[in-house]
């Protein structure tokens, strides 16, 4: 246990797997914590690395667990090291001062078992902050309120009289097209004969019919399909048309 601007004596403590320490380690903001320690294979009494080393602190109230990594030094005789400033790292025990308990855990591929080595079973913590309560997970998963969702009221729509006069607006053009006709009579004698003529008519109609189901069933894409299909003969017959009217015009002239 060292004090963080050095100006207090160095508390070192020894052990050996697996004795836990008896004294009641007492640490404040003001100190840190510094545990460092080697690996040694029984069978060639060497040291070695192991892949996975971890301290875990555990408060003996909560039971809520903080976890730190213990990394290896440099050094040739493989000795790991891991330390906690608790003013540094008080965020971890959200600044709650009590009892804790010290394991160290060991890992690796080669080792039969791994195995945890409590190190000490009441390490007392003062933090300088007042404590911050511990979320309650569970609460995340539990029942939220009802979402209700509330559709705008839809606006007022005008009145039947109104929609009937723009229909007739609409109709106008027409009904003054077929009164016309009655009063002139129809000049069918300039209408050319034949297959070309009747495709173009059938076609103009198609698409004229094309844009009443688009306005009553269809969707754009869909009426934009089938009216490609249409342009198709109402261009090629209507062309063909043109041709001949023009070609009846030089002979009159």
């Amino acid at each position: 246990i060292a004090d963080r601007d050095n100006a207090a004596q160095v508390k070192t403590y020894k052990l050996t797997y697996a004795n836990a320490l008896s004294n009641n380690l007492e640490i404040d903001y003001h100190q840190k914590l510094i545990i460092k320690f080697q690996i040694k294979n029984k069978q060639t009494d060497e040291f070695i690395r192991v892949q996975q080393t971890f301290l875990r602190i555990t408060n003996k109230k909560s039971n809520k667990e903080i976890i730190y990594l213990a990394e290896a030094t440099n050094g040739v005789n493989s000795e790991y090291k891991v330390e906690v400033d608790l003013t540094t790292n008080a965020n971890d025990f959200r600044h709650q001062s009590g009892a804790y308990e010290l394991v160290l855990i060991v890992g690796d591929a080669l080792l039969q078992k791994a195995f945890s080595w409590k190190l000490n079973d009441n390490m007392q913590l003062s933090f300088h902050e007042d404590s911050v309560p511990d979320t309650d997970h569970l609460s995340l998963y539990s029942a939220k309120p009802e979402i209700i969702h509330q559709f705008r009221v839809d606006e007022k729509r005008p009145p039947a009289v109104v929609s009937l006069v723009f229909s007739g607006l609409t109709l106008l053009p027409l009904l003054i097209l077929l009164i016309s006709w009655l009063k002139l009579g129809f000049n069918l004698s300039g209408l050319p004969l034949g297959l070309s003529p009747l495709g173009f008519h059938i076609s103009h109609g198609a698409a004229f019919a094309l844009m009443y189901f688009y306005w009553k069933y269809l969707d754009m894409f869909q009426t934009l399909r089938y009216l490609a299909l249409v342009s198709i003969s109402l261009f090629l017959f209507g062309h063909r048309v043109l041709a001949i009217l023009a070609a009846r015009r030089e002979k009159k002239a």
